[in-house]
Order: C-alpha cells, then sequence, then structure tokens
C-alpha cells in the first residue's frame, strides 16, 4: 500500500509569516487567543485540533488534519478506538483476519 502525500495548506500571506510581534495574555485558564489574521491564512477554524509542542523554548502548535491512520487519506474516515481510518484501509483489515 503506497501512503500518498497530504494535501499542502495554503502559504500564508508574507505579512502574517513575518510578524515578529502579537503580545497576548494568557488567561488564568492558561488560553492564548490567536490573531484571526493568523486563523484566517493557516486555515484554522472553530473545531480544529491543533498539535502543541515545545521545541528550544518555543511553544509550537500546528493544525493536526483529519486523515485516515493508515494511508493519510482524507475521504470516507471512520472513528475506530479513537483513530481515523478510512472506509479502504477499513476493507482492507477485515479482508485480512
Amino acid at each position: 500500500m503506497t501512503i500518498p502525500t497530504p494535501p499542502a495548506l495554503p502559504t500564508p500571506p508574507p505579512s502574517v509569516l513575518t510578524a515578529k510581534g502579537t503580545p497576548r495574555k494568557i488567561d488564568e485558564l492558561g488560553r492564548v487567543v490567536i490573531p484571526s489574521e493568523m486563523r484566517h491564512a493557516l486555515g484554522i477554524t472553530p473545531g480544529d485540533l491543533l498539535d502543541v509542542q515545545i521545541a528550544n523554548g518555543r511553544v509550537i502548535m500546528a493544525r493536526i488534519e483529519h486523515s485516515c491512520l493508515f494511508c493519510a487519506g482524507t475521504e470516507d474516515l471512520i472513528s475506530f478506538k479513537n483513530r481515523l481510518i478510512c472506509a479502504t484501509c477499513n476493507a482492507e483489515l477485515k479482508s485480512a483476519t
């Protein structure tokens, strides 16, 4: 089975990529608001999942694409034990047992 490359996200405008500072306060629950221009440029919408990591003393956030665990496909996804699997891979798994 070949693993397709996930679709590329749109390239944000240079003004968003080079923005050095947009100060934001962290609230008492640890939340911070991502500026709307950045959300729009990166295609982040309400309900999206973000992967949050620490790297070199920085907090890094990246949008998690909804895709199949096995082939990275994005169509006909079903949830199995909190993991996403496409219908094709699900059929292959069923036929292998």
